[in-house]
């Protein structure tokens, strides 16, 4: 007797999740998330809309996670 769905029927979803609001913790809370997600070796795609020029330490932190990881920085000035 089964108790499921079979698992070739299984459909794989995906979630958007957005941090919005004033103050501090948007971006604590989506890295934490993020690093849960690629400890379990689910693909993930942050994208981080900044001011400023900054690199930030989750672009530069993200080579280490380049098969699972794909962070885009929008906003602010690139050179």
């Amino acid at each position: 007797m089964s108790t499921g769905p079979d698992t070739e029927t299984l459909v794989k979803k995906g979630l958007l999740m957005i941090n919005t609001g004033d103050g501090k913790g948007k971006t604590t809370a989506a890295v934490g998330l993020i690093y849960r997600a690629l400890g379990h070796d689910f693909p993930v795609c942050l994208l981080q809309f900044i001011k400023g020029t900054q690199i930030s330490g989750e672009l530069i932190s993200s080579d280490r996670f380049k098969n699972l990881l794909d962070v885009f920085v929008l906003g602010g000035c690139r050179t």
